[in-house]
C-alpha cells in the first residue's frame, strides 16, 4: 500500500494517505505504518526517513499527456539498466505546475496523526524533532501562505497537537520556583522536570539514529 504513493495520481495519493492514517489508529496500527515507511525508504532509496512525506507537501498536478504528441514520439529506447543499479530515488517527480491541494491537505493530516497518535510521548517527541530536522516547521508556514481551507485547518491541527516541550520544561521550572514553601511538591516537580528532560534527549537520540 505504502509504494502506491509514487501513483502519478493525485486522487490515489491522497487515497493511500488516508488508509494509512487510518491504519495509525488501530491496535499496533503504527508501527505496522512505521514499518511500511522504513520498506518505502529502502526501495526508493531516501537518504532521509519522510522525505517524500515532505516532498508532498509541495507535490502539483501533473500535466495531461497530449496523446497526439504521444503518437508521434518515437518509441521508448530500450533501458540500459543492469541488475545492482541503484534503485529509483524519490527525487524522479517534477514539482513544476499547479499546487495539488488535496494532496497537500492529505499529506499533512496523515503526518499529524503519524506524529501524535502514539501513547508514549518519547516517541512523538521524537517524531516530532525528526519531521523539523526534515524542515517541517518551514513547510507548515508555505501551506498557510496557500490559503486553502482544507490545507489550513490541516495545518492548525498539527499545530495545536505539537507538544512545545521546551514551554512545558519552563513552565515546570516556574513551577517549582512559585512553590518553594512546600518540600513534597518541590521534589516531586524536580524529578517530573528531570524525567522530562531525559525523555527529549532520548527522543532525540532515537530519531538521530534513524
Amino acid at each position: 500500500l505504502c509504494l502506491s504513493l509514487r501513483s502519478s495520481s493525485g486522487r490515489a495519493k491522497v487515497e493511500v494517505l488516508e488508509l494509512l492514517g487510518a491504519v495509525c489508529l488501530t491496535p499496533d496500527g503504527h508501527h505496522t505504518v512505521t514499518d511500511a515507511l522504513r520498506q518505502f525508504r529502502a526501495r526508493y532509496a531516501e537518504h532521509d526517513r519522510f522525505m517524500y512525506l515532505m516532498k508532498l507537501l509541495r507535490h502539483t498536478k501533473q500535466p495531461t499527456p497530449d496523446h497526439d504528441a504521444a503518437e508521434d514520439a518515437p518509441p521508448p529506447q530500450p533501458s540500459s539498466s543492469k541488475k545492482g543499479d541503484a534503485a529509483p530515488t524519490v527525487a524522479e517527480e517534477t514539482e513544476d505546475g499547479e499546487p495539488d491541494f488535496e494532496v497537500h491537505a492529505a499529506a499533512m493530516t496523515f503526518i499529524n496523526v503519524f506524529v501524535h497518535s502514539p501513547l508514549d510521548l518519547n516517541t512523538v517527541v521524537g517524531l516530532q524533532y525528526e519531521f523539523d530536522q526534515r524542515g517541517l516547521q518551514s513547510a507548515l508556514e508555505a501551506l498557510l501562505s496557500e490559503g486553502h481551507a482544507k490545507v489550513t485547518e490541516a495545518v492548525v491541527q498539527y499545530k495545536d497537537a505539537w507538544i512545545d516541550v521546551v514551554n512545558l520544561l519552563e513552565n515546570q521550572a516556574g513551577g517549582e520556583r512559585g512553590e518553594g514553601d512546600n518540600d513534597d511538591d518541590d521534589d516531586e516537580l524536580a524529578e517530573q522536570n528531570e524525567r522530562l528532560r531525559m525523555d527529549l534527549e532520548a527522543a532525540r537520540e532515537q530519531a538521530e539514529e534513524r
